[in-house]
């Protein structure tokens, strides 16, 4: 036996929603004539339950990487392995990114180890480039020139 669309509507409703009078006597009425819509009503309360009492408050770690990988994985099998989809602007990006990151840190050791064979000491200073400073020294050219104004 068919349901009225109605009467489901209101079924589904009264679980999460208060009904009106009318409303709540209309169903009552359609629950104590139709079987169909008393397991209905059964199913959708065991249902409730069931996900109540599973415990799953939330969708875990990296659930959007997971499900794109899955995307991916289901758009690969259905396209066919001769047919490569195209990489997303993230994957894109991702792949430029990983040399340029890698020819940079190259770079920079080299520089690194030139300064330091360039100024024959092993320190942090040398590795930079940067020449050692007392703060007299690095303070004692401003501050003298300040003096010599005021005076």
């Amino acid at each position: 036996m068919k349901i009225d669309e109605r009467i489901l509507g209101l079924l589904y409703r009264s679980f999460d929603d208060d009904l009106s009078g009318p409303e709540l006597a209309e169903l009552e009425a359609a629950l104590a004539v139709s079987g169909d819509l008393r397991r209905e009503k059964e199913q959708i309360a065991s249902m409730r339950e069931a996900i109540s009492a599973s415990g799953a408050s939330g969708f875990g770690y990296m659930f959007t990487e997971r499900v794109m990988k899955r995307i991916k994985a289901e758009r690969t099998r259905s396209s066919g392995a001769e047919k490569e989809i195209a990489p997303t602007l993230f994957e894109s990006l991702l792949k430029a990114f990983r040399p340029v990151a890698i020819a940079g840190v190259a770079a920079v050791l080299a520089l690194m180890v030139y300064n330091i064979v360039d100024n024959r000491d092993v320190s942090f200073s040398a590795a930079l480039g940067v020449p050692e400073a007392t703060l007299e020294e690095a303070l004692g050219s401003p501050l003298s020139s300040a003096l010599e104004e005021l005076s």
